[in-house]
C-alpha cells in the first residue's frame, strides 16, 4: 500500500487538475519505477531507526501490535518522498532539456533515424527503449508523413522494427541455432508466427528481455 501511494503522488501518473484528479499514463517520468524501490529502502531504515517499543505493547496481539509499531516509520517514508523528490524531478527536467531533439532545425527523417538509435541503445541495455523514448520526449513528430502521406510513426513501426518493438526477428534467428529442447528456442519456436505481424510480446515476457543484457 505505501509503495502504491509513493508511485501515485510522485510518478506524476496521477496529476491534480483544477478541483479534481486526472489520470495521465503518458506523463510518467521514466524514474519512476525506482520509487517503490526507494520506499523500501527508507522504510527499512526508519524502522531500524524506530525505538524499541515493544514493552508498551504487551498487553496486546503480536500481530496488531506490528501494525501500530509501523505507522511512525509509515508515515515518515510517505512524507520523506516531498523533501527529496522535487530535486530528482528538477534534475530530471533538466537533463531532458539538454538531451531533447530540436525538432526545428532537423527533417522529419533525421528526427525518426535519431529516434531509432536512442531506443535501440536502452533496447540493448535491456530497456524498453519506445517507451522511454515517449516518457522523455516530445513525439508528436512521429504523426507528419515522412513519404507522401504516409505518417513516421506508420513508416518505422511497418518499415523498420522488423519483429515488433525492439526488432526481435534477429533475436528469434539467433535462438533458433541453439540447442533443441533449450528454453529461448522454444519460446522463438512460439513466438515466430506472432513476430510476423510484429507482435512480440510473447519473446519481450517470456524470455524475458528486459534488464537481460546478453539477449
Amino acid at each position: 500500500m505505501l509503495a502504491l501511494l509513493c508511485f501515485s503522488l510522485h510518478g506524476q501518473y496521477i496529476n491534480f487538475d483544477g478541483d479534481s484528479f486526472r489520470l495521465d499514463p503518458t506523463g510518467g517520468t521514466p524514474y519512476a519505477v525506482i520509487i517503490p524501490c526507494l520506499r523500501s529502502l527508507i522504510l527499512k531504515l526508519l524502522v531500524n531507526l524506530h525505538p524499541n517499543l515493544d514493552k508498551h505493547f504487551h498487553h496486546v496481539s503480536r500481530f496488531l501490535s506490528e501494525k501500530l509499531l509501523i505507522i511512525l516509520p509509515f508515515t515518515l517514508t510517505l512524507f520523506s518522498f516531498y523533501t527529496f523528490m522535487p530535486v530528482i524531478n528538477f534534475a530530471g527536467d533538466l537533463i531532458a532539456s539538454w538531451i531533447t531533439l530540436d525538432i526545428s532545425q532537423s527533417t522529419i527523417a533525421e528526427l525518426t533515424f535519431e529516434r531509432m538509435l536512442f531506443t535501440h541503445g536502452l533496447w540493448f541495455l535491456g530497456i524498453h527503449g519506445d517507451n522511454t523514448f515517449n516518457m522523455v520526449f516530445d513525439v508528436n513528430y512521429l504523426m507528419q508523413p515522412i513519404i507522401g502521406n504516409l505518417p513516421a510513426k506508420t513508416f518505422y513501426d511497418t518499415f523498420v522494427l522488423i519483429g515488433g518493438t525492439g526488432c526481435f526477428a534477429g533475436l528469434i534467428i539467433a535462438a533458433l541455432f541453439l540447442k533443441s529442447g533449450s528454453h529461448e528456442k522454444n519460446i522463438a519456436k512460439l513466438s515466430m508466427p506472432f513476430t510476423v505481424f510484429n507482435f512480440c510480446e510473447i519473446i519481450l515476457f517470456a524470455l524475458p528481455i528486459f534488464l537481460n543484457f546478453l539477449l
